[in-house]
């Protein structure tokens, strides 16, 4: 793989890292919701969003260190909410 791709796949992780930790908090009511079919329904679609994304920028190779850079993503996040409340 090349390099420029694969640096385009770490930012793009990390962001959506970021953006999962958004919606999830923008959801967090239906989430925790006593039927499981939302959230079921949730968390595939945001699985199968990032794949799609891989996919079309890398012909869907997913490794260990872009599932790193996105919940690398999600912590930074929720370290900037906490500190700021």
């Amino acid at each position: 793989m090349d390099i420029l791709i694969q640096v385009a796949s770490f930012i793009i992780s990390f962001f959506y890292g970021v953006f999962i930790y958004v919606m999830i908090k923008c959801h967090k009511k239906h989430l925790n919701n006593k039927h499981p079919f939302f959230t079921t329904v949730f968390f595939l679609d945001i699985g199968l969003l990032y794949f799609l994304i891989m996919k079309c920028l890398n012909n869907g190779v997913i490794n260990i260190y872009f599932l790193l850079f996105l919940c690398l993503g999600g912590l930074i996040k929720k370290c900037k909410v906490d500190k700021k409340q």
